[in-house]
C-alpha cells in the first residue's frame, strides 16, 4: 500500500511505475496533484446506461488527501443540493448517479472529482485494489448480447477473477462472500485462496496475542491450548471453521495492564 501514499505525498516518486495499478490514467502524462484514489463499482449499473466516469466510486476503499477547502466544498455541494435528481444523480443532466449509494459518498465523490474538481484523482485498477473478484462481462439475455461493464470494445476487459493472488493488495469480500461463512467449495478458486489468506491473517494475530498473554486460549489449533482436528476445514481455515465459524476471542487483560491503561 506504500505506493498509494507515496504517489500522493512524495514529489520525487516515479509515477510511471504506477501505470500497472491505474485503471485508465496515462501516468506518463499525469503531472498534477493527486488528492483522491479509489476504485469504481461497475456492477451497480448495467451498461451502457452510464459512461465509466459517471459510475460511482466503491465506498469500501477511499484514499483522500486531507484538505479543508475540499471538505468545505463538499459541504456546500450537499447543502446547495448539487442539482441532485432522484434516479439521475448529482449534476442533473450530468447523471452522476442512478445506482446504489449515489445519494451519498459513492455518487457524491464521483461527481466532485469527476466534474467539479477534475484531474486530481486516479481510479485504481479494481483487480488489484479493493478487488471483488467480479465478472467483467454483462449479459443481456433478451437481446442475447454481451459487453464489458467498463464499455471496452470486443469484450477485451480485464477479468479480476483470473488475477494472481500475489498481485492483489486489498480485498472487498462481497461477491466471494464473507470469511466467517466458512465455505469449503468455491466456484472461483481465487475466492478460496483469499479466504485462506484472511484466516492466515487472523491466526497470525492470535499467535501474537498468545505470545504476549500466556493465559490467552482462542481454542483453535496451533494457538494456545487449542487441539488440532485434522479436518479439511480446520487445515484450510486455521481452525476457525469446524464446520461452523468460531468467533474471534479477544485476550483478557490482566490487572496490571488494566491499571496502566
Amino acid at each position: 500500500m506504500d505506493d498509494v501514499f507515496d504517489i500522493m505525498t512524495d514529489s520525487s516518486y516515479d509515477r510511471t511505475k504506477f501505470q500497472h495499478s491505474s485503471m485508465w490514467t496515462d501516468m506518463q502524462k499525469y503531472n498534477g496533484s493527486i488528492d483522491f484514489m479509489y476504485t469504481r463499482d461497475y456492477n451497480m449499473v448495467e451498461p451502457p446506461r452510464r459512461q465509466p466516469h459517471q459510475i460511482g466510486v466503491q465506498g469500501g476503499f477511499l484514499v483522500v488527501r486531507p484538505n479543508k477547502e475540499d471538505f468545505e466544498k463538499f459541504v456546500n455541494v450537499i447543502l446547495s443540493g448539487g442539482d441532485y435528481k432522484q434516479g439521475g444523480g448529482w449534476g442533473g443532466k450530468l447523471r452522476f448517479g442512478g445506482y446504489y449509494g449515489s445519494g451519498t459518498i459513492q455518487g457524491l465523490a464521483s461527481y466532485y472529482y469527476g466534474h467539479l474538481e477534475p484531474n486530481r484523482d486516479i481510479e485504481l485498477n479494481r483487480c488489484y485494489y479493493n478487488t471483488m473478484v467480479d465478472n467483467p462481462i454483462a449479459h443481456n439475455d433478451k437481446k442475447n448480447t454481451s459487453m464489458c461493464r467498463t464499455l471496452e470494445p470486443d469484450l477485451k476487459c480485464q477479468d479480476c477473477r483470473k488475477t494472481k493472488l500475489e498481485e492483489i493488495y486489498s480485498v472487498h469480500f462481497t461477491v466471494c462472500g464473507k470469511p466467517e461463512w466458512c465455505h469449503l467449495t468455491f466456484k472461483l478458486p481465487l475466492c478460496r485462496d483469499l479466504f485462506i489468506e484472511w484466516h492466515k491473517a487472523r491466526t497470525s494475530l492470535e499467535r501474537d496475542w498468545a505470545e504476549r498473554y500466556p493465559a490467552y486460549d482462542p481454542g483453535v489449533p496451533g494457538v494456545g491450548n487449542g487441539t488440532d482436528h485434522r479436518s479439511k476445514m480446520r487445515i484450510n481455515f486455521g481452525g476457525h471453521c469446524a464446520p461452523e465459524y468460531s468467533p474471534m476471542v479477544f485476550p483478557r487483560l490482566n490487572s496490571e495492564i488494566e491499571r496502566l491503561i
